[in-house]
């Protein structure tokens, strides 16, 4: 979407992994499809009972210590390895990701090459998305309901200042850089394009009018 590259924090690199293993799980062995769903399945366990819980921490342990040898399996022990890193060592949050995105496409150079075009731009708008979340948890902001996706963010002098994003609620929400002070404002559509500024409000309606 241009602009600044996006910062992207460890709860938002675990959403990115999930991404990931969901778009491979149907190219997941038979040999490895139960190995597979139990380490994404923790993997998303963690990321619904938040950094703290330990629940999980086992399962996940496992899959990030394994080695596997197909590409599909070996994207679903990345995301748990993400889900380890958030919870125990952010410092190192991204690398297991990037290295499940880089493998995947180079699976899909060889298996179906038509297929890459599609998922670096749909990788782009995620780093959108993922960028947002992890503005929302920076600015300790907590919408009424989870972020859903992520329409349009707004820059100015090489800095981002505005998120628009649609909640799994149905409204729409907009992080946005008020001189030093950011706001998170939710409600309807109109209602939250209404406090975008002039400068940013088209390029916002385009993409609000996009989804609808």
């Amino acid at each position: 979407m241009g602009g600044p590259q996006p910062k992207v924090g460890a709860r938002a690199y675990v959403v990115a992994a999930l991404w990931l293993a969901d778009r491979v799980a149907y190219q997941v062995d038979a040999r490895d499809k139960t190995q597979f769903d139990a380490w994404v399945g923790a993997t998303k366990r963690q990321l619904a009972y938040g950094v703290d819980d330990r629940t999980q921490r086992s399962v996940l342990s496992e899959a990030s210590h394994s080695k596997p040898s197909r590409i599909p399996l070996k994207i679903g022990a990345w995301a748990a390895h993400e889900a380890i890193n958030w919870t125990l060592r952010p410092i190192y949050a991204g690398g297991p990701t990037r290295a499940a995105a880089a493998n995947w496409v180079r699976w899909l150079a060889k298996k179906s090459p038509a297929d890459i075009p599609k998922l670096l731009a749909d990788l782009d708008a995620l780093c959108i998305h993922l960028e947002a979340l992890t503005m929302v948890d920076d600015r300790k902001k907590t919408p009424s309901s989870p972020v859903a996706a992520t329409l349009w963010r707004g820059h100015e002098r090489g800095k981002v200042t505005h998120w628009l994003m649609r909640l799994e609620s149905g409204d729409f929400a907009l992080l946005a850089k008020l001189g030093s002070r950011w706001n998170l404002v939710e409600g309807t559509r109109d209602d939250v394009l209404a406090t975008v500024g002039d400068a940013h409000f088209p390029a916002a309606v385009r993409a609000a009018s996009a989804t609808r």
